[in-house]
């Protein structure tokens, strides 16, 4: 079942995946999660252009650590 959280939910998680990720290092799984929450915050219209437009970089500079790291960022999707 998938879970249906608001766009402030979104960002905690986030912003939660990447403490772990600055905390305890980022692992395959770890990276991946947080590419995807961080591009769906990027989308979410409805949170403010200076937020989204921080996690459109954020997503960015994490697919190039996740592509150096684990190859091809394509399944990420």
């Amino acid at each position: 079942m998938t879970e249906i959280i608001d766009a402030q939910q979104l960002v905690a998680r986030t912003l939660g995946l990447l403490s772990r990720a600055a905390i305890d290092g980022v692992c395959k799984g770890r990276l991946k999660e947080l590419v995807l929450h961080l591009e769906c915050v990027a989308g979410d219209q409805s949170l403010d252009p200076s937020i989204r437009g921080a996690a459109e970089g954020l997503s960015a500079e994490w697919k190039r650590i996740y592509d150096r790291e684990f190859g091809e960022t394509t399944e990420l999707h």
